[in-house]
């Protein structure tokens, strides 16, 4: 697998959370495999359209979408969602150069478990009094120790750190769109709002 994470940035000229659904479908042109993470972030699964373009091209295509979208964004690859999103969110290259503080986008990488968040919290504060600043430090740390001294989330979190755990890809689907169009007569004069409304009534209740 290999995820294109593209974090849209809260600077930009329109409003991201107006804009996600839209970008995410101008999306679907460069895979069939989107996941969402509300309101500014957009995994797109790429693995298995290698064929069809490489990463230098998928990253002009991005840039060429989030233009006509009037937007801007951070483009990071990974292996997985967590780790493409905290590359992007630390603008950084590899996964051991991420702070100790990424540890949050591995543990709750879609922001559903605010109780979950709040453990990986104390335990980001835990390895920082440890010395333990940032994920390369966190992988030296032997695998047989995690469960013991930081629980089971800390050996969740370092198998998505080092790619031996993945979590279920949640496939995003096109919400349903309807269109309705009123026909008026020639006759049907509406000067103003009112009587529109009220031969728009039909449609607006359907």
């Amino acid at each position: 697998m290999k995820v294109a994470c593209i974090l849209l940035s809260r600077k930009s000229k329109n409003s991201t959370e107006v804009r996600l659904l839209d970008f995410a479908e101008a999306c679907l042109r460069l895979s069939p495999q989107i996941a969402l993470r509300e309101p500014d972030t957009i995994f797109i699964e790429i693995g298995k359209c290698e064929s069809l373009y490489l990463e230098i091209s998928f990253q002009s295509r991005v840039q060429v979408l989030l233009g006509r979208f009037e937007l801007e964004g951070e483009l990071a690859f990974s292996h997985d969602i967590p780790s493409s999103l905290a590359l992007a969110r630390y603008r950084v290259k590899e996964v051991d150069d991420l702070p100790i503080e990424s540890l949050q986008w591995f543990g709750d990488p879609f922001g559903i478990d605010p109780i979950g968040r709040k453990s990986i919290f104390k335990m980001i504060e835990s390895f920082k009094k440890l010395g333990i600043l940032n994920i390369s430090q966190f992988k030296l740390i032997p695998s047989s120790q995690m469960p013991s001294r930081f629980g089971a989330l800390g050996l969740y979190c370092r198998q998505l750190v080092e790619h031996s755990s993945l979590i279920p890809w949640p496939h995003w689907k096109v919400p349903d769109k309807y269109s309705e169009r009123l026909e008026l007569l020639p006759s049907e004069s509406c000067l103003e709002i009112d009587p529109l409304l009220f031969k728009s009534k039909e449609m607006l209740d359907r």
